[in-house]
């Protein structure tokens, strides 16, 4: 699987494009990919290596003008060639990006509700909705003023059978003993989850998770992320725990530390 394909199945979870949501100024977030990649770092790269890249052509123009022969011209011509790649190198795309990106690093860049659509596409089987902050306007007198209903947007085209293996490796993230959630979600419904943490450079890392509950009949799925907060384990998952508490009526567990294997 390329870096096509894995662009086309995350675009079917809705990544990497706007939900819809009732939100104004929602962002689309951004799905690795070379075109991608060259947006992103054109305008960085660009204001450094255009000063490079001009003096490069200087040099050998003046090179390729002394030179007295057809294979020095060649040889110069490579010399010149292989420069100009290296002063590019970060603008194109490499096997190394395809495969960074197949264990989710890389230039994935997405909002929370995006996450947490894709993670209630994958719970439900496959189904993806468009979200909504306000299911339903009732008036003092029980009269609905407005009513938002389930709006399906696509199906993926991802087999049942992958689907029951990602549903199942969510679930053993909660579970002992390697699970990097163990110690979360006790005397909860099952909860299925994944703890997530994208490394920032100079900074401490992003702490994210994402879950749903319950594991076998799910009605909620939730997405957290905490800006330089360390660990998704042990920074962003108490979080999610609060909200799924909140949401089953169980006691809010309260602020804790868990260690995590992550």
């Amino acid at each position: 699987m390329g870096i096509d394909d894995i662009a086309r199945i995350a675009g079917e979870f809705g990544l990497g494009e706007k939900t819809g949501i009732d939100l104004s100024g929602e962002d689309s977030g951004v799905i690795p990919g070379p075109s991608n990649k060259l947006q992103l770092r054109k305008d960085y790269l660009d204001s450094g290596s255009l000063g490079k890249v001009q003096e490069i052509e200087q040099r050998y123009n003046d090179l390729l003008a002394k030179a007295t022969g057809e294979d020095q011209k060649k040889q110069l011509l490579k010399k010149k060639a292989d420069e100009l790649i290296e002063v590019n190198w970060e603008l194109a795309w490499h096997d190394y990006d395809t495969i960074i990106s197949a264990i989710g690093q890389g230039d994935n860049r997405y909002t929370m509700v995006e996450m947490a659509n894709y993670i209630a596409t994958i719970a439900n089987g496959g189904t993806r909705f468009k979200p909504f902050l306000v299911q339903r306007v009732v008036d003092p007198n029980g009269k609905i003023l407005l009513e938002n209903l389930p709006t399906v947007v696509s199906q993926v085209d991802v087999s049942p059978k992958t689907l029951a293996v990602v549903r199942e490796g969510m679930r053993e993230v909660t579970l002992p003993p390697d699970g990097t959630a163990t110690g979360f979600f006790i005397g909860f419904p099952p909860v299925a989850a994944k703890t997530g943490t994208a490394e920032v450079t100079g900074h401490d890392n992003h702490a994210l998770f994402v879950a749903y509950a319950p594991y076998d009949n799910p009605e909620i799925a939730v997405a957290v992320v905490m800006e330089y907060a360390g660990h998704g384990g042990t920074a962003a998952g108490p979080v999610a725990e609060d909200m799924l508490a909140a949401y089953f009526g169980l006691p809010i567990p309260g602020q804790k530390t868990v260690s995590s294997p992550e």
